[in-house]
């Protein structure tokens, strides 16, 4: 019984334990520590990415405002701009169309003048053809609708 197989191979797996145990004992709680170290670093590095993503996001977030703040500022800077500029094209369209209608007055009254000048001008000529023709210059012998006409002539265009 004492040579008996099972028993042989326990005592043999005891001693094995006994011999090698220690070392395997050693090796799995190097490699224990060793996972746990990484477990460790790798936790560590998380918590830096960790706050590191805060610190981006928190910058972002302070960008964006920025941001929105600009361009409610441009928007409000272009609105300005544009509604000057709508005046000062107003302005400009006020001044042309006054600048034009000075023109028209004075083309006008150039036009009223040159026809008085003509007026007067044929009428001075039939006067002094109806002089030269009676040779005189008697009331009886100038035709006086031409004098009436050139004095109210001589009237309007002063």
């Amino acid at each position: 019984m004492v040579l008996d197989t099972g028993f042989w191979v326990l005592a043999s797996f005891v001693v094995f334990l006994l011999c090698c145990g220690r070392k395997l004992y050693r090796f799995a709680t190097e490699a224990l520590d060793k996972y746990s170290d990484d477990i460790a670093a790798q936790f560590k590095e998380a918590e830096t990415l960790r706050e590191e993503a805060k610190n981006i996001r928190k910058r972002l977030e302070e960008r964006t405002v920025q941001m929105y703040a600009e361009i409610a500022t441009l928007k409000e800077t272009t609105q300005r701009d544009l509604e000057d500029r709508r005046k000062a094209h107003v302005q400009l369209l006020e001044v042309q169309s006054r600048a034009a209608q000075d023109l028209y007055a004075q083309q006008l009254a150039i036009a009223e003048a040159s026809v008085r000048a003509r007026i007067l001008h044929t009428l001075t000529n039939q006067i002094l053809q109806q002089v030269r023709e009676h040779h005189t210059l008697s009331p009886a012998s100038v035709d006086l609708t031409c004098l009436a006409d050139a004095g109210r002539l001589l009237k309007t265009s002063a």
